[in-house]
């Protein structure tokens, strides 16, 4: 659904599309829309990648291989992660044209979607598993070669990341353990440990102030969390909620404070 008046109206846009689960992703550098489609067989790892260079209007498939889908800051490169036939990264010079194959780290054993540092050029990070423990690597020139790990933990780590304005405050955060790193990934300090239920899978259950990298707000099972402080402790956001039960976050980049 598209609006433009502030949400007032929307109007439909599914031509091309087959229906179903799926999430939007923005590409702020070509000016496209990407929506990744689930494939109908339950429990699948492969999704279909759709575009739409008219504002969704219309839209065109591009690829059922791999999952994910982020975007370099050198504002060309597109990425994606094959785990179903072994572990790679897919990627694209061409706005989903045609995809080139990178190497992941060696010895995974499991690997969630690699993460472009928004901010930062050729700056990759991919959380995997290896040999029982969760870890994060990181590549600084566009999955060519990978360091690491930068954080390795015999539990359920940090999979999904958010990042500041600043392209050097990055958050991580998992099932049950949460990092912050202050200088682009290459240290990470444990954050405080949240008992207000479980993050929900998605690149939009946790939002960070443009204004000030510090504050980042968190969507849970049982409403939402502020921290102040760098995730060193956390407050609850829930005065006026109707339901606990919050999946997605958003700051209005022109007016932070909604």
């Amino acid at each position: 659904m598209l609006s433009t008046d502030g949400g007032h109206t929307f109007t439909e846009m599914t031509a091309g599309l087959a229906g179903g689960q799926a999430e939007l992703k923005y590409d702020p550098y070509r000016n496209s829309l990407f929506l990744e489609e689930l494939e109908g067989m339950e429990g699948s790892i492969e999704t279909r990648l759709l575009r739409s260079q008219d504002g969704g209007s219309n839209w065109e498939f591009l690829t059922d291989t791999g999952s994910g889908i982020t975007f370099d800051a050198d504002g060309r490169t597109i990425y994606r992660t094959i785990t179903g036939q072994g572990y790679s990264i897919l990627s694209s010079y061409n706005n989903g044209v045609t995809w080139n194959w990178l190497k992941a780290p060696q010895n995974v054993e499991q690997m969630w979607n690699v993460v472009a540092n928004p901010h930062w050029p050729h700056m990759l990070f991919i959380p995997v598993a290896i040999k029982g423990q969760q870890e994060l690597y990181i590549s600084k020139n566009s999955g060519i070669t990978w360091q690491g790990p930068k954080i390795s933990i015999a539990g359920d780590g940090p999979h999904r990341l958010f990042f500041g304005n600043d392209g050097k405050t990055i958050y991580g955060f998992g099932g049950l353990f949460s990092y912050h790193s202050n200088d682009a990934g290459e240290s990470w300090t444990e954050c405080a440990f949240t008992d207000k239920g479980w993050l929900p899978e998605n690149d939009s259950a946790a939002v960070v102030d443009p204004r000030n990298s510090k504050r980042i707000f968190l969507a849970t099972r049982e409403g939402i969390l502020l921290s102040e402080n760098s995730c060193l402790s956390w407050k609850t956001m829930n005065l006026g909620l109707a339901s606990l039960f919050v999946n997605t976050l958003a700051i209005d980049p022109n007016n932070p404070d909604t």
